[in-house]
């Protein structure tokens, strides 16, 4: 599902995506941040907005250096909260867990 998530949008819109699944043995070599911080500046098109997808990057060690690189050279914006969760959003959700009607 997450592949046709990407060809669809790829279809319909010009941003460039920058698109990588550890799921896939094809990206076993950017387990490492390094590695994965070069990949994406590779495939970076300056002056356009960029989408970085990357599922399961809790298996490239370090991915947190690399985020923050990227929001150094303001190559991504401030909404970094949102890929990592909004503190503020967790405690709301938490509390409307806490006051619901049992068996909810």
């Amino acid at each position: 599902m997450y592949t046709n998530l990407v060809s669809v949008y790829n279809k319909y819109y010009s941003f460039p995506i920058i698109d990588i699944n550890y799921n896939s043995l094809d990206f076993e070599s950017l387990k490492e941040y390094h590695k994965l911080n070069y990949y994406i500046e590779q495939r970076y098109k300056k002056g356009m907005n960029n989408f970085v997808l990357i599922d399961e990057v809790q298996m490239c060690e370090g991915f947190e250096k690399t985020i923050n690189s990227l929001h150094a050279e303001l190559k991504i914006n401030d909404t970094t909260h949102e890929i990592f969760g909004n503190e503020q959003e967790e405690k709301d959700n938490k509390s409307l867990y806490k006051n619901s009607p049992e068996g909810c």
